[in-house]
């Protein structure tokens, strides 16, 4: 009934938005495109993707909760895989321009919308409780600034980088945060399977312990592969960009581990599981703050060095704070020196192949080499990887 109840307000919601959309469509061009290049059909077909993308994201994170994960995977593949084929076409046999970026996915996502249905047939129906959604508002609405915070968060480094240093600047940086995604997938992944768990368990003792093995084994994984990412970062930037994009490679070490601290959320289930969404929105709207203040002073001194920076302390301030009061509420074991020593080994480690690898022929190499190894022997000596090691031994 929660499902249902859900579903038809996100229907709702959508049909709404179209409406007004629709309805101010020359207000909000106007606003859009102030040089009047943004095409009307071009707006209709934006606004209908993006409803479409909402209900279509809806009925995946409802199959994610019930377990449904590889359809999950698939239908997010078809998605992706789709799009691009028919953005192809668009572009290369039709000339659409611009609208071929929207018409694959007017064509695409209604058709898994319908085959999500089709699997959720069982899970929901036509049926609305008002009380049901009075209590889903209570906890939704209040997340709402909080998403508009975050919003803020995640954009204000490259308004600046934007404003200040100008597009160049920001397409370097751009090429940097696309790059990063390569531990933000990583996050993805480990969000998708804990998720589900720890909301539908989270009264267990069992639950805890997990989370607890589970986190030491994020951080060991995290922190390592970032560190082998950023000692060959350049290589990364220079192997699939062009001399344009290879400052990226200084920026690019930072945003890693940027992303790092975000997925401190996903093992911070407490304000939620307790409902308090309000403090989490006022958490988010102090370091959406924090940031914005950082930028300013920041980027027009040091470049996109400061903006990196400074998206990095606010993150990681947030995370840690939003991690730590969490865990207040809802206490699962951890030590603190898991946290802190994986990120200072790998920060000095990397000053020191910065300072040394220059003056020694393959000095990168060596230096890269032994500090990893000696990063997964102290992983392992700290039992930060006894999922992995378990497993090994049952394999073997």
């Amino acid at each position: 009934l929660y499902a249902s109840t859900s579903f038809l307000a996100v229907l709702l919601l959508m049909i709404l938005f179209l409406i007004l959309a629709f309805f101010f469509s020359d207000l909000l061009i106007g606003y859009l495109s102030p040089n009047g290049l943004l095409e009307s059909k071009t707006f209709y077909l934006s606004i209908a993707v993006i409803a479409l993308n909402a209900i279509f994201y809806f009925l995946n994170v409802y199959l994610r909760f019930i377990r449904k994960v590889m359809l999950v995977s698939l239908f997010s593949f078809f998605n992706a895989f789709f799009g691009i084929a028919f953005l192809i076409y668009f572009v290369l046999q039709k000339d659409l321009g611009v609208n071929s970026f929207f018409l694959p996915y007017i064509i695409v996502i209604p058709v898994l919308i319908i085959v999500q249905l089709y699997v959720l047939r069982k899970k929901l129906r036509l049926a609305f409780d008002l009380k049901k959604f009075k209590m889903l508002s209570s906890y939704s609405i209040p997340l709402i600034g909080g998403g508009i915070a975050m919003v803020v968060m995640n954009l204000t480094d490259r308004i600046f980088v934007n404003d200040v240093l100008g597009e160049d600047k920001l397409g370097i940086y751009g090429i940097a945060i696309k790059f990063s995604t390569l531990i933000t997938v990583f996050i993805a992944g480990f969000s998708t399977a804990l998720g589900p768990i720890v909301f539908e368990s989270h009264d267990k003792k069992s639950t805890k312990i997990e989370l607890s093995e589970m986190f030491k084994l994020f951080i060991a994984l995290s922190v390592g592969g970032a560190l082998i990412l950023s000692v060959f970062s350049a290589e990364l930037i220079q192997n699939f960009t062009n001399e344009t994009y290879f400052g990226a490679a200084k920026v690019l070490p930072i945003m890693f581990f940027t992303a790092i601290f975000t997925g401190f959320i996903m093992f911070s289930p407490g304000l939620q599981i307790l409902k308090k969404t309000k403090f989490i929105t006022l958490l988010t709207v102090i370091f959406a703050v924090l940031n914005f203040v950082l930028n300013y002073y920041t980027v027009s001194r040091y470049g996109i060095l400061g903006a990196a920076t400074s998206t990095l302390i606010a993150t990681m301030l947030y995370s840690l704070i939003y991690f730590f009061v969490s865990n207040h509420y809802y206490k699962f074991n951890y030590s603190k020196w898991h946290i802190i020593l994986p990120f200072l080994y790998s920060l000095l480690s990397l000053l020191l192949i910065n300072q040394f690898s220059n003056d020694i022929y393959l000095g990168k190499y060596i230096f890269g080499g032994i500090s990893v190894s000696l990063y997964v022997y102290g992983a392992y000596r700290l039992n930060m990887l006894t999922a992995i090691t378990q497993k090994l031994k049952s394999f073997f």
